[in-house]
């Protein structure tokens, strides 16, 4: 069994050991199995003695010509937040996914407080996500825009995460500043048929959008916050 020393990631398709402590397999980019010590320790000793595994927003890391880990950490979740103050949308995304073609989405989301996620649903997808950093409020709605559910997520809220089954109304409400989420879904990418907007909440840019925020910030199950 191969060993990683200081100094060095694990390579691909290969069962190897840290310090004899932790094994675990990649068979693709996203697969990791675990056993005595935690993953984020290990990364953590790996990252001690290699300062390149300190990852920048948009960089994957390489060893011995192979592709090996992409690291979540908070140099890159602090480089999507300063991007995200400094756009006119107030939120950046990051793909982990190497194409659009991609038959799993999967994407970090970091979100100022007063960024807009209009109501939508994805018609023939699931989709998941769990919150980083932050918080967040989701909301379930009906065909009409009336809410059906209101879910605060966050550490030591009603939740982490979520997974919602295609076909469903749902938006999402930054509470906290700086937040990020995690985000899976079905792919391949497709902005003409995956997504659809409820006509019942104002486009992105709209003038309307203030004032829509603002009633969804108050709205509880069974209210109508949409135009």
């Amino acid at each position: 069994m191969p060993v990683i020393e200081p100094g060095q990631l694990p390579i691909a398709n290969h069962r190897v050991e840290l310090h004899g402590k932790l094994q675990f397999a990649q068979t693709d980019r996203t697969q990791v199995r675990r056993s005595s010590i935690g993953f984020g320790e290990a990364v953590g000793a790996v990252q001690k003695h290699h300062s390149a595994c300190c990852c920048t927003v948009g960089c994957a890391q390489e060893y011995a010509g192979q592709p090996t880990m992409k690291l979540i950490n908070q140099e890159l979740i602090d480089g999507l937040i300063k991007r995200a103050t400094a756009v006119s949308r107030r939120r950046s995304n990051f793909n982990l996914h190497p194409v659009p073609e991609d038959p799993v989405q999967r994407l970090l989301v970091a979100a100022k407080l007063d960024t807009y996620f209009r109501p939508h649903r994805h018609e023939i997808r699931w989709e998941c996500a769990v919150v980083l950093q932050g918080a967040f409020d989701v909301f379930i709605f009906d065909d009409a825009g009336v809410i059906t559910g209101r879910i605060r997520l966050g550490k030591s809220r009603d939740a982490l995460g979520f997974e919602i089954e295609a076909g469903v109304w749902h938006g999402w409400l930054p509470v906290e500043d700086d937040g990020v989420f995690f985000e899976v879904k079905q792919g391949p990418y497709d902005p003409a048929h995956g997504t659809t907007f409820a006509s019942w909440a104002p486009p992105e840019g709209d003038v309307a959008v203030p004032a829509f925020l603002a009633r969804l910030r108050a709205a509880g199950v069974g209210d109508r916050p949409g135009i």
